[in-house]
């Protein structure tokens, strides 16, 4: 059984099939609907609202994959926007993305979710997609980010979650013995994490096993 830190640090294969899927439109929407009854349009409905950003607002994306949020961004965005992962191999493929589609003033950093390296209230938007459900401690992970936010500062994001049926919950155990998931947690669970971080929910898109959602750090 593959750990984590090697799947998601070491392992080419695994990070460049995910982030083709969720890069392809085609293949994203199957896939998402296939496996977590999830209509992948509500994510990047979510994801495009970057572009209501103020121009200077302070904004953290973790993990930030291989650019997935990226997707709503715009050349001239005026964001000091800082892009952090624990993959090596999936901040090679956000930097690569980020030249793609033109961009540029975004900072890649390497760290752990777990222990953010930003000071108290230093951010105004925290962008989580697709991360929570793979963090090795996702309630330790919930709280960094909500340490990291200023006062009225937001959280975004999606994550996977248990206790959404039973083909979901098969699904996931399997995900977790290949090393691909971590311990992730039931839709309660997390909104029990947000609200002992100081976040109130304020929108919350539930599909399948799939929770598309914003909170603001109170």
């Amino acid at each position: 059984m593959s750990s984590l830190e090697d799947t998601w640090g070491r392992e080419r294969l695994v990070a460049t099939l995910y982030d083709f899927g969720v890069h392809n439109p085609v293949v994203g929407r199957v896939a998402a609907l296939g496996l977590w009854g999830f209509d992948i349009r509500r994510l990047f409905s979510s994801i495009e609202r970057l572009r209501d950003a103020a121009p200077g607002s302070r904004v953290l994306d973790v993990p930030c994959g291989g650019g997935l949020a990226f997707g709503g961004l715009q050349a001239n965005h005026g964001l000091d926007y800082t892009a952090l992962d624990f993959s090596p191999v999936m901040l090679q493929r956000a930097s690569a993305r980020m030249e793609k589609l033109g961009l540029d003033g975004i900072r890649f950093r390497q760290g752990d979710v777990g222990a953010l390296p930003f000071d108290d209230g230093s951010m105004d938007l925290c962008l989580t997609y697709n991360g929570v459900h793979c963090f090795p401690d996702p309630a330790r992970a919930v709280r960094e980010m909500g340490r990291v936010l200023r006062r009225g500062g937001v959280l975004r994001g999606s994550l996977v979650v248990r206790d959404a049926g039973l083909r979901y919950d098969m699904l996931i155990a399997l995900f977790r013995q290949r090393g691909w998931f971590g311990p992730g947690c039931s839709r309660d669970q997390f909104m029990g994490w947000l609200g002992s971080a100081g976040l109130m929910v304020r929108a919350v898109d539930v599909s399948g096993a799939f929770v598309v959602f914003e909170a603001v750090k109170r």
